[in-house]
């Protein structure tokens, strides 16, 4: 239908329907090129010349869709003029093409627009959003015998942006025959569409149905703010002087990414200014948005006030539509005034991981002398299975050497004054470089001394300690922000012999964080939020679960300059700590390893054939009763890529638990659903053996579903619940 003369109420109407399926236009017929000559309709050449800048969408022409395009419809297209232009802001922008072949002569009226980016119809997908401008119709004709053409339209007057957008292009009547469009190779959502009908709304072109194999060509002529212009990438700008200075903090160059990733990036400078941080990729050509974040609010913890959960210029990255290999990531802050920074690095996508992700049994459950192992896995070149034993200590210690923080954040020349607030200085600020120069100080007593040496000259704890406090720039905010202290670590070794590797995780639970020190043997810090808002660090662990569920664990508290033992407990989703006489959230761990530091697990199996299901059979009947231990079942590929999960338990067949029995009675009646409901409901009266328990009808979501399932297994109804 010809719907071009109601533009904004139309706009409107499709914003309303983005959809990523495509109703019936037939099926998208490919057809690859070779090489291909285009002619030109609309623009003359010398306008597109004179523009500074040509920035596409797309790595270039590799197929086209035949007989595609019939008339009445828009296409979008996401363009970044920073993947193509040198200084790309503010980016004005003068025409825009779309190249179609045609099979014989038609008329062709046709106009273009320039829209914002909308990221809330879709969370983290980038949608076409508010018109900025279009223009007029431009009547054309297509010769008789057809043909390959670029199609340059001019806007009425040009338009000057100083970020993404999208651009748009309308075929205002039906088409004489049918014709094709181009597309590249490259698959990403998000990034081209297509609407014909109001009633089907944009279709994505990469993830519809038919879905093209690659990104709609499209690309756009303007002028950069300098008219330098350029086709090279802009260079990185991360810690020059500008008004902000972005860096990637996770992940880091040359990591294998195994699924989908979180990417946070945080400004260097602190400069306050940044309107958002724009994250894409590029495997070699131009660089595709995949997320977008405007906030930008992390958590400060500085030890005398409470801390709420922030999670920073941060978005996830689910790149599994993409084939596996190397790309780059970049992350680019556009700060208030239109300047830009970059941070760019390599990593290695694997979004088929070999995880083998243990299915049973779970962490904390006990077991009995045969372990059977359940394991399933997405990768479909998973060569074999390798599974090994971690024996847990009964008392485990890091070694930590206590640091009070009031012996930081000096500013009169006398450390051991206590650096109080009241005089001037800020050593109550310092929980966050305390723990973090204890935890890294143990690297030093493993045998890497550069961890504590500036130059030639070696370092007390407390002055590493005072090197971080500058790191990660206490003194001008009374505190340590969560990027700071993971990006301030990152850029402080990296200088310091750059030996170790700094890591997190957000909401850890227990297992989580037992697994990082003990298993893999990193040091860490938490993270904690509510009412004490500060860091501690991870010296240990006492035993294993204790008779209310909860688990003992040591920290080093910079606040008291001592180690203490407290309880540790897992919630839905979360994990709490007992610090100041009440439960507070446990939001991030910060871990550290040196790079080439290796972990001695004695192997007990290895399942080579997962044809029947990966499993494997473990004997452990020479362990003795009480006795804790980790197995961790490492995959590995065709390509020699490896990934891991892991299990702890306990060897204790008196434990190994009655389905249903929640409350350890061994029983199954009344009382153990009233428990389940406590649970669920309430986040109270965890089930006796750890809240995943409660997942009675075994889909790995523990809800209301889970009630009613048990609730049938008493009335005999159903099997029994699955743990």
């Amino acid at each position: 239908m010809p719907y071009r003369a109601a533009v904004p109420a139309l706009l409107l109407v499709l914003l309303l329907a983005v959809v990523t399926y495509a109703g019936d236009k037939g099926t998208a017929r490919l057809e690859p090129i070779g090489d291909v000559s285009l002619g030109r309709l609309g623009a003359s050449g010398s306008m597109v010349t004179a523009a500074a800048c040509t920035v596409s969408v797309n790595n270039g022409a590799a197929y086209y869709i035949e007989d595609w395009a019939v008339g009445f419809e828009w296409y979008k297209a996401l363009i970044d003029p920073s993947s193509g232009c040198n200084n790309p802001y503010p980016f004005t922008i003068h025409a825009i093409n779309m190249p179609m072949l045609f099979t014989g002569g038609t008329d062709l009226t046709v106009s273009v627009d320039i829209e914002t980016i909308d990221y809330t119809t879709i969370p983290g997908c980038a949608t076409p959003g508010e018109m900025i401008t279009f223009s007029e119709d431009w009547p054309l004709e297509v010769p008789s015998e057809g043909g390959g053409f670029n199609i340059w339209v001019e806007l009425d007057t040009p338009v000057t942006v100083d970020g993404p957008f999208f651009a748009g292009f309308y075929i205002a009547n039906q088409l004489a025959a049918p014709a094709s469009v181009y597309c590249d190779s490259f698959p990403v959502s998000c990034v081209t569409y297509n609407a014909w009908d109001e009633e089907i709304g944009w279709v994505d072109l990469v993830s519809g149905e038919p879905a093209f194999p690659g990104r709609l060509v499209m690309e756009v002529a303007g002028m950069t703010g300098d008219s330098t212009g350029g086709g090279e990438d802009p260079p990185d700008t991360t810690g020059t002087d500008d008004a902000s200075a972005i860096s990637l903090i996770a992940p880091q160059n040359g990591d294998l990414l195994l699924g989908p990733t979180e990417v946070w990036a945080f400004d260097t400078v602190f400069s306050g200014a940044i309107e958002y941080v724009s994250f894409a990729f590029s495997s070699g050509g131009t660089f595709a948005e995949f997320g977008r974040d405007y906030s930008g609010e992390t958590s400060l913890r500085n030890g005398v006030a409470s801390a709420v959960h922030r999670e920073g210029f941060s978005v996830e990255w689910d790149f599994t539509y993409l084939p596996e290999g190397t790309y780059s990531l970049r992350a680019m802050a556009v700060d208030t005034s239109g300047d830009s920074s970059l941070s760019v690095i390599d990593v290695t996508l694997e979004p088929t991981p070999p995880v083998p992700v243990i299915a049973s049994p779970l962490n904390g459950e006990p077991f009995c002398d045969t372990v059977i192992i359940n394991m399933s896995c997405s990768d479909e070149d998973l060569s074999y299975i390798e599974l090994y034993r971690k024996d847990f200590e009964e008392i485990h210690s890091v070694g930590l050497t206590p640091l009070v923080q009031t012996m930081l954040g000096d500013t009169d020349g006398d450390p051991r004054d206590g650096n109080p607030v009241a005089d001037g200085e800020y050593g109550e600020y310092c929980s966050g470089p305390a723990a973090a120069a204890m935890a890294a100080r143990v690297w030093y007593d493993r045998g890497y001394e550069a961890i504590m040496k500036d130059g030639v000259a070696f370092l007390t704890l407390a002055e590493l300690g005072e090197n971080l406090v500058d790191a990660f720039s206490i003194e001008e905010h009374n505190g340590t922000y969560d990027d700071a202290l993971i990006g301030g670590l990152q850029r402080y070794f990296e200088n310091h012999g750059d030996v170790l590797r700094i890591d997190y995780h957000r909401n850890p639970s227990y297992f989580d964080v037992r697994a990082a020190v003990e298993d893999e043997e990193r040091t860490a810090v938490l993270g904690i939020g509510g009412k004490t808002g500060l860091w501690v660090a991870l010296d240990g662990f006492l035993g294993w679960i204790q008779a209310d569920s909860t688990y003992k664990v040591a920290v080093a508290n910079p606040v008291s300059g001592g180690i203490q033992v407290v309880s540790f407990r897992n919630r839905l989703g979360y994990s709490e700590i007992a610090l100041d006489a009440g439960w507070q959230p446990v939001d991030v761990m910060v871990t550290m390893v040196a790079r080439d530091w290796t972990v001695t697990r004695p192997l007990i199996g290895v399942d080579l054939d997962g044809d029947n299901g990966w499993s494997f059979s473990w004997e452990a009947d020479g362990l003795p009763t009480g006795a804790v231990c980790a197995v961790r079942a490492i995959g590995r590929d065709g390509a020699g890529q490896s990934g891991s999960d892991v299990f702890m338990g306990e060897h204790n067949c008196s434990l190994v638990f009655v389905p249903g029995d929640y409350d350890n009675d061994r029983k199954v009646n009344i009382a153990d659903m009233f428990r389940l409901i406590d649970y669920i409901a309430a986040g109270t009266n965890e089930p006796h053996g750890g809240g995943h328990r409660a997942d009675a009808n075994c889909d790995n979501v523990v809800n209301i579903a889970d009630i009613v399932y048990f609730m049938n297994f008493l009335f005999g109804a159903v099997g029994e619940p699955c743990r």
